[in-house]
């Protein structure tokens, strides 16, 4: 019997032990130097009860029991390469224990599989971020019980983390080509990257058509906000969003940055102005970044510039805990800033709650004080502080 290469020969005998009942594991190999260079020559497969399992000294903290994983098994074959086929050299086919029945040899390590069609499944649910348990149990269910899968959840998880190796080197240029795909269906789809010395993705910054036609109309006050960075790569999400006449949160265009400094967010602000048609909003709205603050004042000096509210206030109990928890505090204080319908309206009451619990000298609370009377009283190129 031959065979016209070493998988052909192994996927055999794999096939046989999958009738038979017993796993397979690969044994000794051995090559030959040929011009320079190894060729593999001969290749052992065995039972995988060959052998018996080393014996540990240490009594501490044993593990517990999983029986009996090598027996001693004598099952063998061993193959040879003879001019361009592989022949058997050595076969032995009698076991030191009891075989598998053929109901549950498909379980065995060596011959479960995850197949293309499972592999076709799996990728699906996960791009909709459906869990690994939740696929085995979509499966089993598909099969007839988790028995006929053909595989074990640690199998699923085990092409899951080969898949992400594979892709870990090329999924920028994937990203990046899904852009370009986009472009050529849709050339209202705008798109703008930047790559280091290293050729690694530095900024990147996309907008569809709906996001520019949405701009066009609903454009006059933006948010944008740079909160979210906790993705693997360590990008910077930065989306520009905008409010339309059904009072819905809509999209005007998605970056991704390497850091927050201001050079980034210059390149980001505009890359996002000319794909928006160069039209700059009435009105920006984001956190008290400083670099953010730089950036809009330098390529938009006659636009408004206000802090987000939510930020503001998310940041009240560290800034002046443990006042901050106090009923009698915190809701006269959110009088003061959601309530107040004038400037005199709000000073009588920011005086009053500043002196009722003692906060005059509270820096953070001067220097937000201040920045909302330079938005109230100078030209709309200071910041001001309104939700």
């Amino acid at each position: 019997m031959s065979f016209d290469s070493i998988d052909e020969a192994e996927k055999f005998y794999k096939n046989y032990a999958k009738i038979a009942g017993f796993c397979v594991r690969k044994s000794s190999t051995k090559y030959h130097d040929v011009d320079g260079s190894k060729e593999l020559y001969m290749r052992d497969f065995v039972c995988s009860k060959e052998g018996f399992k080393n014996s540990s000294t240490s009594n501490v903290n044993p593990k517990p029991s999983r029986g009996h994983t090598r027996l001693g098994c004598k099952a063998k074959i061993s193959f040879v390469k003879d001019g361009q086929r592989w022949k058997v050299r050595v076969l032995v086919d009698v076991h030191a224990h009891i075989l598998c029945t053929p109901r549950k040899s498909h379980l065995l390590r060596s011959h479960r599989e995850v197949t293309n069609a499972q592999k076709s499944l799996i990728d699906t649910f996960r791009e909709t971020n459906v869990s690994t348990a939740q696929v085995m149990s979509i499966m089993g269910l598909d099969s007839g019980g988790y028995g006929e899968i053909g595989c074990t959840e640690r199998d699923v998880r085990n092409y899951l983390s080969k898949t992400r190796d594979d892709l870990k080197d090329c999924d920028a240029e994937m990203f990046l080509n899904h852009f370009k795909e986009k472009k050529e269906m849709n050339p209202s789809f705008y798109f703008a990257y930047e790559v280091d010395e290293e050729n690694k993705l530095t900024h990147c910054f996309w907008a569809d058509g709906n996001c520019r036609k949405a701009y066009a109309h609903f454009g006059d006050v933006v948010v944008f906000d740079t909160t979210y960075n906790t993705n693997k790569y360590s990008l910077i999400c930065a989306p520009f969003t905008g409010v339309n006449h059904h009072f819905q949160s809509i999209n005007f265009g998605c970056g991704l940055l390497k850091d927050e400094k201001i050079d980034s967010f210059l390149w980001l602000f505009e890359k996002w102005w000319e794909a928006m048609g160069n039209r700059p909003p009435k009105a920006f709205i984001t956190d008290q970044d400083a670099a953010i603050g730089a950036a809009i004042a330098h390529l938009f000096p006659n636009v408004t510039h206000r802090f987000c509210i939510w930020h503001i206030m998310k940041k009240l109990t560290e800034k002046v805990s443990p006042v901050a928890y106090r009923v009698e505090f915190l809701e006269p204080f959110k009088e003061c800033v959601y309530g107040s319908e004038t400037s005199d309206e709000f000073d009588a009451k920011w005086s009053g709650l500043m002196s009722k619990f003692q906060l005059q000298s509270n820096e953070w609370l001067k220097t937000l004080y201040h920045i909302m009377k330079s938005g109230f009283h100078c030209s709309s190129k200071t910041y001001s502080w309104q939700g």
